[in-house]
């Protein structure tokens, strides 16, 4: 249980860094560690992990939904104990890749397992299945209800950045700011898991809003943030990183003159 720990942080700061390749040797050992400790749930956890991360970081998510579809064939959630069926992050991935009709049956299977099995965040997982639903949908403002309700719980950060992303769908700027601001100004040692997939993609679209409002100094910061996070991120990743440092030279002249 401490070897699959220490491959689960080093897995997240390795995507958090943009270092995927990285990431997946560790996955790979997050998974051979949980499955000789007798986890049935090791390998679809795997795939969740890897169809997250071409989603959310590499903007895959058609070839997400279908990894997932493969996963959910090699690993029936049916074969699995009901108290481990990893429902959401399922859901969560189906409703980002636009498959809505597959998020809501296993947020239907979600409900029907509440009858029988009670989970410590079972209401705090219902909500944000409901809010990347919503989000799908383009019911913004149920999103944002939906992800507000689900701020709960031992993890600061979880509901912050999908927030921020209903805020900035809706075209609340000043809202994304506030949200996006609150979940980097958080101090809290098990962020690991969320700024693997929303710091550098947070750092990013903020200094944007910042660029946008001629807010300089701030947006800046934002920029330099990123590529400090990314600069040794994979080479298919560098083209972004290229692109803000062509910013921060611009807005840097900008300053100057």
């Amino acid at each position: 249980s401490v070897r699959a720990f220490a491959a689960g942080n080093l897995t997240a700061l390795s995507r958090m860094r943009g270092r995927f390749r990285e990431a997946n040797r560790w996955r790979d050992e997050l998974f051979t560690a949980n499955a000789a400790r007798g986890l049935s749930q090791a390998a679809l956890l795997r795939d969740i992990a890897t169809a997250s991360s071409m989603q959310l970081l590499l903007g895959d998510a058609k070839g997400a939904a279908a990894l997932l579809d493969r996963a959910l064939v090699r690993t029936p959630l049916e074969k699995l104990p009901e108290a481990v069926r990893p429902y959401t992050q399922i859901a969560n991935i189906y409703a980002r890749s636009g498959n809505v009709d597959k998020a809501k049956a296993m947020l239907n299977l979600f409900e029907k397992r509440q009858q029988r099995v009670l989970g410590f965040n079972d209401g705090i997982e219902l909500h944000a299945m409901r809010g990347h639903i919503a989000l799908a949908e383009k019911r913004y403002a149920d999103a944002a209800r939906e992800f507000r309700a689900s701020d709960l719980g031992l993890c600061m950060t979880c509901a912050l950045p999908p927030l921020a992303d209903a805020y900035d769908q809706m075209g609340n700027a000043d809202s994304t700011i506030a949200v996006m601001e609150r979940y980097l100004r958080i101090e809290e040692m098990a962020r690991n898991g969320t700024d693997a997939t929303y710091l550098a993609a947070t750092h990013k679209p903020l200094g944007e809003l910042y660029e946008v409002r001629n807010e300089r100094d701030k947006a800046l910061d934002q920029y330099l943030k990123f590529v400090e996070l990314w600069k040794n991120a994979d080479p298919e990743l560098q083209p972004r990183v290229a692109e803000i440092r062509r910013r921060i030279n611009r807005l840097s002249d900008i300053e100057r003159r």
